[in-house]
């Protein structure tokens, strides 16, 4: 509730942080400050979703890999806009190269790469439901040709599963 009421005042979390005991380190607190900013700042949220999995990890409360840390991680990647523009637009990049650059170079945390997140979910938990998302991923990005290759790795991963099969068909009617 004080979350809550917290965030709909427009009040910085970070104060409230300092005020709560341990804070900064509690996984359960970090993950209720995550959700509760969800609604509205999902680049803050999303930040407060890499410290709860970093605390989670540490403590062990969740596994370094596993359907569990899978199921956050897709999550996180859920968190970004559905437009790449609003993605750059916020995080104040021109393009995609420069988000990568900044985020090599520390200037923005590794929790914003959303590839990146995908790609850790695969290796936690290769499900169909991560690789949905990559193939999703690269073929909103723009990037047809990665696109098509994680529908290959995931209809040779999943053979019994038609999607992938129905995305490399409708890519290969694309390209005539």
């Amino acid at each position: 509730s004080v979350l809550h009421h917290w965030h709909r005042q427009g009040l910085p979390p970070d104060h409230l942080l300092r005020l709560l005991p341990s804070g900064k380190h509690d996984p359960d607190m970090l993950r209720l400050l995550a959700l509760t900013l969800e609604r509205g700042e999902w680049d803050t949220a999303l930040a407060m979703w890499d410290g709860y999995l970093t605390a989670a990890t540490a403590t062990g409360l969740l596994p370094t890999t596993g359907p569990e840390i899978a199921r956050v991680l897709l999550h996180m990647a859920n968190l970004f806009p559905a437009d790449p523009e609003a993605v750059l637009d916020t995080l104040e990049v021109d393009s995609e190269q420069q988000l990568r650059r900044r985020i090599r170079t520390g200037q923005l945390p590794a929790c914003f790469d959303r590839a990146a997140l995908l790609e850790r979910a695969r290796v936690a938990d290769p499900v169909p439901q991560v690789e949905r998302a990559l193939v999703a991923h690269y073929d909103q990005w723009g990037d047809p040709k990665r696109a098509e290759a994680e529908a290959e790795a995931w209809r040779r991963a999943h053979p019994q599963d038609l999607e992938p099969l129905l995305y490399l068909i409708r890519a290969a009617e694309r390209r005539g």
